[in-house]
């Protein structure tokens, strides 16, 4: 997999997206075409310390924020739609509903919608909410 691929698939992951764009776009040391495994070596414990400062001041310039994420979780019977920050806290807040997770996946933000009539997007359904159960079907 290419870097370029894993950099789509990383949206609900803002560190890793952060240091993809600073090693390619900031530091230009590589490129959305090399392999994946060129990034091994930036994960390496020596690098630690200095990487995690550099990502703190890139994702401060960059004003890249944590945001919570809608994940579809499917019980044998149902759909729902929980708001958390992480897949654990999804799972956490279904079984807190009696809900049993057979399956769970991330939601695109932007993808349209219509509810109640209205034509909407996840990202306008959750703004300034806290980790819940959106709904279902």
């Amino acid at each position: 997999m290419t870097i370029g691929e894993l950099f789509e698939q990383s949206t609900n992951h803002v560190d890793l997206q952060a240091l993809i764009m600073f090693l390619v776009l900031e530091k230009q040391v590589l490129s959305m075409d090399d392999d994946q495994k060129e990034l091994e070596l930036y994960f390496l414990p020596k690098h630690k310390e200095r990487m995690n400062k550099e990502l703190i001041d890139y994702k401060r310039k960059m004003k890249m924020k944590y945001g919570p994420s809608v994940f579809e979780v499917s019980d044998d019977r149902k759909v729902y739609y929980v708001l958390a920050f992480t897949e654990r806290q999804a799972r956490f807040i279904a079984n807190n509903n009696l809900i049993k997770v057979n399956e769970i996946k991330t939601c695109d933000l932007d993808q349209p919608m219509t509810l109640n009539g209205i034509d909407t997007t996840f990202r306008m359904m959750i703004k300034d909410k806290k980790p819940c159960i959106l709904g279902g079907h």
